[in-house]
């Protein structure tokens, strides 16, 4: 497992005009939660521009499937085809791990998520 580096994560993610939002433990710490998270869930767009650059994200990243019996990861078709039949997964990457969820419990994907105006927040951009 690698050192939990979420704003490498979030410049690729960035870099790559990647849509998403962020979730989870690390999205409540965005807006003040006091609770400590070792990873970032993500909720990204499925359409297909945004899939394609998910994925040119994801290599830029070393992303693996996260698996308990394989500590360094699972190697994956990082393209936007397998991308597309997924609903959640969990992937390890050179900067921690990041949990891609589609549909996050009680919404309908990003669309239902996406109503924040966008954080610019320091991404390791100098």
């Amino acid at each position: 497992m690698s050192v939990f580096q979420p704003r490498q994560i979030f410049r690729i993610l960035n870099d790559h005009n990647v849509r998403y939002v962020v979730i989870g433990n690390l999205g409540g710490t965005l807006f003040g939660s006091p609770l400590s998270t070792n990873d970032a869930d993500i909720c990204p767009s499925r359409d297909e521009k945004n899939l394609i650059a998910l994925a040119d994200a994801l290599k830029e990243t070393g992303a693996r499937i996260r698996a308990a019996d394989a500590p360094d990861g699972i190697p994956f078709s990082c393209d936007a085809t397998f991308i597309r039949q997924m609903s959640m997964v969990n992937l390890t990457t050179r900067f921690g791990d990041v949990d891609l969820s589609f549909v996050p419990s009680g919404t309908q994907g990003y669309d239902d998520l996406n109503f924040w105006p966008a954080c610019d927040w320091d991404a390791g951009r100098s």
